[in-house]
């Protein structure tokens, strides 16, 4: 792959040496150029050839750079303010989050995603039951915040047309209608609009986007769209761990999700409704032995557990002959508790490591 042509401009020359030794040292597929006087690099601008990148301070701004073959110009802004024609970076920040948001600035302005792939391989792992008020979404973000907690990059993706995740979070730069769009676009990449439009939650480092703005877009999705949005995330290439929390509902577009993840997790209450929806899951595959392959990758998780553990309806109910159980988990103040349940890598951390080496080993 060719490299980057990145060109920094900066009277500021202890500024611009730092950054300049960050990129040549972490950012291997770009070839960077500095300029430290405005003269020096009017004559870059004009000798010719292509500039994928220009980097720049507001004095360093000249008539050139409106000629020059330039793919995208970044101002680098220490007040925030923006310039006609650049787009505009926070110039006082870390070396990292300068590269992060000039590249991604980059994959925008010409729609190539390849300078953005990191290169990890992204586990999968889903979190679905039949059965509403099992704690799926509880037992999905405190499984992410245990990954996370473990030292995996972690993704959290909420697929609920309602999301009840929200709460928990805080606004992100862009939402899920964004991604939607790209996602239905012709040639538009919808891996480019997740970047810039996730957000990290402090605490436990997890990252997320926000719903959409509308209940109905999600209704709108193909089922090629939906496992797109999915495929998008990991060819990212960025994470360790995607966790997909998906709605109760079973069809055919839930089946085509489910059948892209390498794990799924079912949380199940042990109560006669929320036992009897998971049979009648396990009996779809005895009437349609095309859901094989979902069946395989489930993994149980008994929820709100009380001090017995196990109880007769589920030991009785030959439920877990067929799908292997990786955890139970007992009631608890902290995964009731909303304001509490990020803290639930910390505090709960042994209960959920069988979860986080299972989407390891999955």
């Amino acid at each position: 792959m060719a490299k980057i042509q990145m060109v920094i401009a900066d009277e500021d020359e202890v500024f611009l040496e730092h950054l300049a030794r960050y990129l040549m040292e972490n950012a291997e597929r770009c070839e960077i150029s500095t300029f430290s006087s405005g003269k020096s690099l009017a004559g870059r601008l004009t000798q010719g050839g292509h500039i994928d990148i220009l980097l720049t301070d507001r004095e360093m701004m000249c008539e050139e750079a409106d000629q020059a073959d330039i793919s995208v110009k970044i101002l680098l802004s220490s007040d925030g303010s923006g310039a006609d024609g650049y787009e505009t970076i926070k110039k006082y920040q870390k070396a990292e989050n300068i590269l992060k948001e000039a590249l991604l600035k980059y994959a925008e302005a010409t729609g190539n995603i390849e300078s953005l792939r990191g290169g990890r391989r992204t586990k999968t792992a889903a979190f679905y039951s039949p059965s509403g008020g099992s704690g799926k979404t509880t037992l999905a973000i405190a499984s992410a915040a245990a990954c996370s907690a473990a030292g995996l990059h972690t993704f959290y993706l909420n697929m609920e047309k309602i999301d009840s995740s929200s709460l928990l979070f805080g606004k992100t730069p862009g939402t899920m209608s964004e991604v939607f769009l790209a996602l239905k676009a012709k040639g538009g990449d919808a891996g480019v609009k997740i970047l810039a439009a996730r957000g990290e939650e402090p605490r436990t480092g997890i990252h997320y986007i926000s719903s959409a703005d509308s209940i109905l877009e999600y209704t709108e999705l193909t089922q090629e769209e939906m496992t797109g949005l999915i495929s998008s995330v990991v060819n990212l290439n960025e994470y360790d761990v995607l966790i997909v929390d998906l709605a109760s509902e079973f069809n055919q577009e839930k089946v085509n999700i489910l059948s892209n993840c390498d794990r799924i997790f079912v949380p199940v209450v042990q109560d006669e409704f929320s036992v009897n929806r998971i049979k009648a899951l396990l009996y779809e595959d005895t009437m349609h032995g095309e859901y094989s392959s979902i069946l395989k990758k489930m993994r149980l998780l008994v929820n709100k557990a009380d001090s017995l553990g196990l109880a007769p309806i589920l030991q009785n109910s030959g439920i877990l002959n067929q799908i292997p159980l990786t955890a139970v988990i007992s009631m608890s103040p902290t995964l009731m508790n909303q304001s509490n349940l990020l803290r639930a890598a910390e505090v709960a951390g042994a209960v959920f490591r069988p979860i986080v080496s299972e989407i390891q080993g999955g």
